[in-house]
């Protein structure tokens, strides 16, 4: 019941910043108290929810650690979760090697690159590198370049991994870093829109 919920008692569950908007929704809710059924219900659901953030936080760690063994410069690049990934699409880590990096760039975007075949309009430009926060945490009109950069570095890294199993992971880094900089500084504005007789060429000349 809402009546055995209060300051103390959240707090022992929730961040303080957490448990303060807890108590505020609270105060303000309409809603009638639980009975037993519901509560209990409520909170077998929330076990279960717990148990599914455990299990997510054991097989993260257990993906960090593989990746660190098996491919430490792709891990180092596009992160252990994000590199599993791209080894999973690309259907391991040879073809990952083997793969361009403009391949690279739009795995996971299969289907959004099948429909740009078909109709000529709205080619992808990421797959699902757009997770790194490189590339999400970017404005739109940089996104792109971001993520062209990425793929190359991880290209680059893939390769590194599987053909000669050295440690370039701080080199690559770095030279990423550079790469983003330039292209933050170069794009810091987005771009003036297009009148529709600009679209309409721009539409022709891919014809």
């Amino acid at each position: 019941a809402r009546k055995n919920y209060n300051e103390a008692t959240i707090s022992e569950l929730l961040r303080e910043d957490l448990a303060s908007k807890v108590l505020e929704a609270c105060s303000r809710s309409l809603g009638a108290d639980l009975n037993e059924v519901d509560e209990s219900k409520i909170r077998k659901l929330a076990g279960h929810i717990l148990e599914l953030m455990d299990l997510r936080e054991e097989v993260q760690s257990y993906i960090k650690s593989l990746m660190a063994i098996e491919a430490p410069n792709l891990s180092a690049i596009a992160g252990p979760t994000l590199g599993a990934r791209l080894i999973s699409l690309a259907g391991g880590l040879e073809a990952l090697a083997r793969a361009p990096a403009s391949t690279i760039q739009v795995l996971g975007a299969e289907k959004a690159l099948f429909r740009f075949f078909k109709t000529g309009r709205g080619a992808p430009k990421h797959g699902v590198i757009f997770q790194h926060p490189y590339v999400h945490g970017s404005p739109k009109w940089q996104r792109g370049k971001i993520a062209r950069a990425l793929a190359t570095k991880i290209s680059i890294a893939a390769k590194v991994d599987y053909f000669s199993r050295e440690d370039r992971s701080s080199e690559i880094r770095k030279s990423l870093e550079e790469r983003i900089a330039e292209v933050k500084s170069k794009y810091a504005s987005p771009p003036a829109k297009q009148t529709p007789r600009q679209k309409a060429k721009r539409r022709a000349a891919r014809r």
